[in-house]
């Protein structure tokens, strides 16, 4: 094969899009660096309450920020959708080393950061899972997590070498690249079959797939599932749309609730209130290079291990460990526990999570989604987590001396996480396809209603002929 073959431009594609959760990134934790060198250098002189809220802002708009792009996503595409926006997000930086002086400038400039990062992040997490193959889905799928990890790492490292006047007016160079990147890569073709563009569907997946898939049966494949002899309804009236929408949103809630955002956004604060014997950002890089390592580990053991058994192994390793951590703070003043405790911790956390809680749930959250509502369900479920996120990080900000109930707390979202996963159907090797009429035979079974694969919506007489018709593997005959 040549090295642009059709293989490699799926991978590609998809590579290319998951890696810009980089700089999404590098958005979410720009904070954890701005706070802690205006905290030593005095630079910028914030209260403790301001300070909650330059954190957490972002957090907040999120929540309106991940549904608008959820439906932007819907309407234009994710290829459009993050064309529009990354120019727009880049131009924030210098904007925001104008404003640090000026509090309601600075909030400001980080709304309309929160806003455009989390409309990307759907993009960011929807495209490579609609271009990829499902046997490849697990391995690719699990890139999005891992870019934001490394955008984690890229932020802990310029903090340590770079002062952060330098960091914000570098950080648009960074954008360049992806946006060169999407601007290559062609739109999804499930996006295009949803909106009844059938030839260009056929025309991306043909540039995608190798000459011996039948990209004809593929691409009939991702046209809408609908209730016999009806037109679509409403999201609230279908059961197969409305379920797993709420599977998507629960498990979000759950991602957040192992506290990962609080370990992210003040790993470095947690280093300086213990001694470890170690500097805190070398603390902070130790343990933000734990989590990357265990994100690109996780690219194999999707590959192994079902979806989720991996979850629910990796949710209570991270709830056994933010307990211990938690139990350290509770008892510091005692010295009960050694003092390699809370970095030994955090490292077991974010391999735990880098392992297994972030990617799968990412991933499942996305693949639980019929194709027709992915884009608004990827939004709610964004932002619900957003929302989870913004409480978290404005709870830790406030709770002092009484951290270590934030982490108990975040060891039982932890304990949750893994029940839930208990309910869930299990996602690996399935095409999306497939993943969908599970929901569909569950709603069948809910309100006795048949579901068919139709390529024109209301068209009663096709969809009676199309009833179950579909092979072993759920595509359709």
């Amino acid at each position: 094969m040549g090295m642009w073959s059709p293989e490699h431009k799926q991978l590609s594609s998809a590579v290319g899009v998951a890696m810009v959760g980089v700089v999404l990134g590098v958005v979410i934790a720009f904070p954890a660096l701005a706070l802690d060198a205006w905290r030593l250098e005095g630079d910028v002189t914030l209260s403790e309450v301001e300070a909650g809220w330059f954190v957490s802002v972002a957090q907040t708009v999120s929540v309106a920020g991940s549904i608008i792009g959820g439906y932007l996503n819907d309407v234009l595409g994710p290829r459009r959708l993050l064309l529009a926006v990354l120019p727009l997000l880049a131009s924030t930086w210098p904007v925001l080393l104008t404003c640090v002086h000026n509090l309601p400038l600075l909030l400001t400039v980080r709304v309309l950061q929160g806003l455009m990062c989390s409309a990307a992040t759907v993009s960011v997490y929807i495209y490579p899972c609609e271009v990829i193959e499902a046997r490849r889905r697990g391995a690719v799928g699990v890139l999005p997590d891992t870019a934001f990890s490394l955008g984690f790492m890229l932020t802990y490292f310029l903090s340590a070498i770079l002062h952060w006047s330098t960091v914000i007016l570098i950080m648009p160079l960074f954008f360049l690249p992806c946006v060169v990147v999407v601007f290559l890569v062609p739109e999804s073709p499930s996006w295009l079959m949803q909106r009844g563009r059938l030839e260009e569907a056929k025309a991306v997946l043909q540039q995608l797939r190798a000459p011996d898939v039948n990209v004809e049966k593929e691409v009939l494949g991702m046209g809408p599932l609908d209730e016999c002899g009806r037109s679509s309804a409403s999201v609230v009236r279908q059961p197969r749309l409305l379920l797993p929408v709420l599977a998507s949103i629960v498990l979000m809630v759950l991602k957040e609730a192992t506290g990962q955002i609080v370990v992210v956004l003040f790993v470095v604060h947690i280093f300086r209130k213990v001694n470890v014997g170690i500097l805190p950002h070398v603390s902070s890089l130790l343990v933000g290079s734990a989590r990357l390592v265990a994100n690109i580990a996780c690219s194999f053991l999707m590959g192994r291990l079902p979806r989720r058994t991996l979850l629910i192994s990796a949710s209570l390793a991270a709830s056994v460990a933010i307990a211990v951590l938690g139990d350290y703070f509770f008892r510091q003043d005692s010295q009960v526990w050694p003092q390699w405790v809370p970095l030994a911790c955090l490292s077991v956390f974010v391999v735990a999570y880098g392992a297994g809680i972030g990617p799968v749930t990412c991933l499942m959250a996305t693949e639980l989604l019929p194709g027709a509502v992915r884009g608004l369900g990827s939004g709610l479920a964004g932002s619900a987590l957003n929302a989870s996120q913004f409480t978290l990080t404005f709870a830790a900000t406030q709770a002092g001396s009484g951290f270590y109930i934030c982490l108990w707390s975040y060891a039982a979202g932890s304990a949750c996480l893994a029940a839930f996963t208990l309910l869930l159907p299990e996602t690996r090797n399935k095409s999306l396809r497939q993943i969908e009429e599970h929901w569909a035979d569950v709603s069948e079974s809910i309100t006795g209603k048949k579901w068919c694969a139709c390529l024109r919506r209301g068209a009663p007489e096709d969809c009676e002929a199309n009833v179950k018709n579909k092979t072993n593997d759920g595509e359709l005959v």
